[in-house]
């Protein structure tokens, strides 16, 4: 893996668009740090794999889906979460405020939608950060 290459965490519950998105992102020149289809799984990879970047799907395997998996790793850490759901899914947790002030990618996902979303998440990171360089007020996660 390049170190230099944006780093991201896949939890997908569905096989068939995770080996399509994987592809995406690789294509995109971006890295894949796991693939998981539970959200306990994508706590504990972001744990150790420290993401730049994870593309969660709100439908996940186990006792939590996706935007509460969302909910704990905002409150851990500062890494952009953007969804993946179906249309029927998006309208399901549109009120969740976890899911609102995120972006979502409509499945079947695609490669442009994607590498776009990527890259603006990425950027007001970054602008989160150098915003509050030298600041003594801690900085907050304005993920979208």
């Amino acid at each position: 893996m390049n170190n230099n290459r944006l780093r991201l965490l896949l939890a997908e519950k569905d096989a068939i668009t995770a080996v399509d998105t994987v592809n995406m992102i690789t294509e995109i020149g971006y890295d894949i740090t796991s693939v998981v289809d539970s959200a306990l799984d994508a706590i504990t990879k972001t744990e150790t794999d420290r993401p730049d970047l994870i593309l969660m799907d709100v439908r996940l395997r186990g006792s939590l889906n996706g935007v509460e998996a969302a909910g704990i790793l905002s409150f851990k850490y500062n890494i952009p979460i953007v969804f993946i759901a179906t249309p029927e899914s998006k309208q399901l947790f549109s009120r969740d405020p976890v899911f609102c002030y995120r972006d979502c990618i409509l499945k079947p996902v695609n490669k442009k939608i994607l590498q776009n979303v990527i890259a603006k998440n990425v950027l007001i990171k970054s602008m989160n950060k150098n915003m509050f360089r030298g600041s003594t007020m801690p900085p907050r996660n304005f993920n979208l």
